[in-house]
């Protein structure tokens, strides 16, 4: 996930987490799994038509699991996001969850992971 922040004089963020309940969408009910979030280590755009998994920037610092649940918001991290910075981060299945499938994806409108 990368953001651009454009409000000049709000430098502190917070990433939150909200997925649908499961009576919107069943196929988004999270099962089986706790999600790792990391503070990536980069400071420009990030070219998604390279970008793979081997070539993805190193994680800069992690931020701490949690438990998604459907039909609530949870509010991951709080972070210094002065204007004009690219704060970017990855999100994926902690190691003690080997039966976690996440697919997060994001665009104009609607944004939904699961």
């Amino acid at each position: 996930m990368q953001f651009r922040t454009m409000d000049f004089g709000m430098e502190r963020c917070v990433l939150a987490l909200r997925l649908p309940s499961s009576d919107m969408d069943p196929s988004m009910v999270i099962r089986n799994g706790s999600i790792e979030l990391c503070e990536l280590d980069v400071s420009r755009v990030l070219d998604t038509r390279t970008l793979s998994w081997k070539k993805r920037p190193k994680c800069r610092q992690n931020l701490g699991t949690f438990i998604p649940v459907a039909g609530e918001e949870v509010t991951l991290h709080e972070f210094s996001c002065a204007w004009g910075t690219l704060p970017t981060f990855e999100a994926s299945c902690s190691s003690d969850s080997p039966e976690c499938t996440l697919d997060v994806w994001g665009g104009i409108g609607k944004a939904w992971g699961k």
